[in-house]
């Protein structure tokens, strides 16, 4: 019986341990970036940058918040959020992510730059960059790709 119940109490731990232990895993970039853009389809742009921003407890905070509503009021002019796509998440090692988003507004497609870097078991803010220019990406990518309707690019 003795040993029933401490078999019993050998496994209560070693599921409350695991379960702990996957509570408090590092965050994965991919969840930064998913959470960001939950915040942004919630109407919450500003505080989703403003979060975004201050992952990086070195930034200054009265700098991340005046940046955070001048980027949130420039996008407000674009008209409804109607989701984003990531077009590439490049990697330089294990510690530092690009991701460059296509994100979808009622008017004008806006790009971000989000880059991510993971000084220890998280990932924090790094750079924050968007353009409005979707037109230029293109034209500039056209210069290396010519394309046939209905079939993969072909390098120049």
């Amino acid at each position: 019986m003795a040993l029933r119940n401490a078999f019993s109490k050998l496994i209560c731990v070693t599921i409350f341990l695991f379960f702990f232990q996957n509570s408090n895993c590092q965050n994965l970039s991919d969840d930064v970036i998913s959470n960001f853009f939950l915040k942004v389809s919630q109407n919450k742009t500003d505080s989703a940058l403003l979060s975004l921003f201050l992952s990086n407890t070195y930034m200054d905070k009265n700098q991340a918040i005046s940046k955070a509503i001048s980027i949130s009021d420039t996008l407000k002019g674009f008209g409804k959020y109607n989701g984003y796509e990531i077009l590439t998440k490049m990697h330089t090692g294990s510690s530092l992510i690009l991701y460059t988003c296509l994100v979808k507004y009622e008017v004008n497609p806006v790009r971000f730059d989000i880059l991510l870097y993971k000084p220890n078991k998280n990932w924090i803010f790094y750079n924050f960059q968007y353009d409005t220019s979707m037109e230029d990406d293109f034209k500039n990518i056209s210069k290396f790709f010519i394309y046939k309707q209905d079939s993969l690019p072909i390098f120049r």
